[in-house]
């Protein structure tokens, strides 16, 4: 039989990523070259969903079982599914969605996860309203012992269930907990349960992520924020930390005011001794905190990749825990020199426009940071960018800011300082090559309609022609800044130095027929706009 690209596995997968999945199930009954082609890949991630969907029956499921490698079951009427053995391959399982059924947990999810504990790897537990599993249902995750991943959603998790939780702790490397009650005699050590190193404290070795969200129930001691806090401090191989609150707190006042608990968190999690010596990544987005406090857990950090604070009050002091020069302690690979900063290392910064975080600060962070690869700030005004340090971002991908213009440049006269203010800017901007996307005004779903936004003036006479250089452009935006006069000249000058333009987003100031004229330059290019 003379042979086909389908004989040869490698072409077979390239082939199989430009088809849909029932494509893929259409090629199976074309011959068996196809079938035999395409029918691991058919069954490699299977989706139950009831009652919505067409779901595989459940002889299907046992005749491919040994192929399946991952399976996610949403809705409800699923115990059958859940009956099935012997998924050898199986290392991904996830169950819930948002279906109101969903009230319960199924009977069989415990044996379905025990009987295959030696090969999960991920699970995903998701109902729609709070549920207490049952002991079986601790037991199974505790004896996943190649478990890496667990979330977990809306479960209580009773105080007799602690020793198990521990134990999944020890193992897990990704834990997701969202409006999960942690007992907490979770930290109380039990007798005969093994202890840490010298017997003092327990450690949980496990974790290298941790996305802890905990709520309170009246039926349950849960862990308290000073408790979540001393968890985390028992994690020693923790790399990313992300906490919140629990949704039943209103996001209303979760923004608007700092709670005294979030800063007994933050200030135990930042208490002597340092316990966290490989922690890098920081998102505490959802909730307040005083500058002084967050300034001194950046103390305690040895390094800093990402942090995003949105509702966090980053101000001077923060700022300067970022900036400051520390002694360097043994090799870390972060380059010669006997002295660093946190911003040495920062590839990711997520501020939010609070009046804690001013332009001059934004300036500084950008001046700071040589390895910043995604950064979304505040307002900055064109003149403390033009007179400031020149940027050491130079790889940057993502820049999201409100670059504010000091004069109103639609009224003239305007001021020469200005004019070549913005043209140094503009230059400035066009210096980093390897930006993908750019949004110079910020986009909130509770801006006032009024508002009024004035950013950069996108004229090729203004100095836009200083962009010519951003070959890797994909979008640009600059919502809200309902003044623009970027024209026809401007649209066709994007489409010829921008090759990657994508999405131009804020062009609305425009009448019908140059709309039209524009579609005419943009719509071949494949941009949005």
């Amino acid at each position: 039989m003379q042979e086909t690209p389908f004989h040869i596995p490698e072409l077979a997968r390239l082939i199989g990523d430009h088809l849909s999945r029932t494509e893929m199930v259409n090629c199976l009954r074309v011959s068996k070259l196809l079938h035999n082609a395409f029918i691991a890949r058919v069954w490699k991630d299977v989706d139950v969903e009831q009652p919505r969907g067409r779901c595989p029956t459940i002889a299907s499921l046992q005749r491919h079982k040994h192929l399946i490698q991952s399976l996610h079951c949403y809705g409800a009427s699923l115990d059958k599914y859940l009956t099935l053995r012997g998924c050898n391959n199986l290392s991904a399982f996830s169950f819930g969605g948002k279906n109101r059924a969903i009230r319960a947990l199924p009977v069989h999810l415990s044996g379905f996860i025990s009987a295959h504990s030696t090969t999960l790897q991920e699970i995903s537990i998701y109902p729609t309203f709070p549920r207490t599993p049952s002991d079986e249902f601790w037991l199974a995750l505790s004896q996943c012992s190649n478990l890496r991943t667990l979330e977990l959603y809306n479960l209580n998790i009773p105080h007799w269930c602690s020793s198990y939780l521990r134990r999944i702790c020890n193992i897990c490397q990704s834990l997701l907990f969202h409006d999960v009650v942690i007992p907490d005699s979770l930290l109380t050590m039990q007798q005969g349960e093994d202890e840490d190193i010298d017997g003092t404290q327990l450690l949980f070795l496990g974790p290298r992520h941790i996305d802890l969200w905990v709520a309170s129930s009246p039926n349950y001691v849960t862990l308290s924020p000073r408790s979540q806090a001393l968890m985390i401090r028992a994690c020693p191989n923790l790399e990313s930390l992300r906490w919140g609150v629990a949704t039943s707190v209103s996001r209303r006042n979760m923004s608007t005011r700092v709670r005294p608990s979030t800063n007994i968190f933050l200030r135990t999690l930042a208490a002597n001794p340092w316990t966290l010596p490989k922690l890098e990544a920081l998102d505490l987005t959802s909730v307040h905190f005083h500058d002084n406090d967050f300034a001194q857990l950046l103390r305690q950090m040895r390094k800093l990749k990402s942090l995003k604070v949105s509702h966090t009050r980053f101000g001077r002091l923060s700022l300067l825990e970022m900036v400051k020069k520390r002694a360097r302690h043994g090799t870390t690979g972060d380059g010669t020199g006997t002295t660093y900063t946190l911003c040495d290392s920062v590839t990711l910064l997520h501020l939010d426009d609070f009046p804690e975080v001013t332009g001059a600060m934004i300036q500084t962070l950008l001046a700071s940071c040589p390895k910043l690869e995604v950064f979304l700030g505040g307002k900055v005004k064109v003149s403390e960018i033009a007179i400031g340090d020149e940027w050491v971002c130079k790889g940057v991908l993502h820049l999201c800011l409100y670059l504010e213009a000091d004069e109103d440049y639609h009224a003239p006269p305007v001021s020469r300082e200005f004019l070549n203010n913005q043209r140094n800017v503009f230059a400035r901007l066009g210096r980093l090559t390897n930006l993908q996307g750019l949004q110079l005004t910020r986009e909130w779903d509770d801006l006032n309609p009024t508002q009024v936004m004035q950013t950069l003036d996108l004229r090729l006479p203004a100095g836009m022609k200083s962009l010519a250089n951003l070959k890797e452009l994909e979008y640009l935006c600059f919502f809200h800044d309902c003044g623009q006069r970027t024209g026809l000249r401007e649209v066709r000058w994007m489409v010829q130095h921008w090759p990657k333009l994508e999405c131009v987003a804020g062009m609305t100031m425009i009448d019908d027929q140059t709309q039209a004229r524009m579609a005419a330059v943009l719509d071949p290019a494949g941009v949005e706009f």
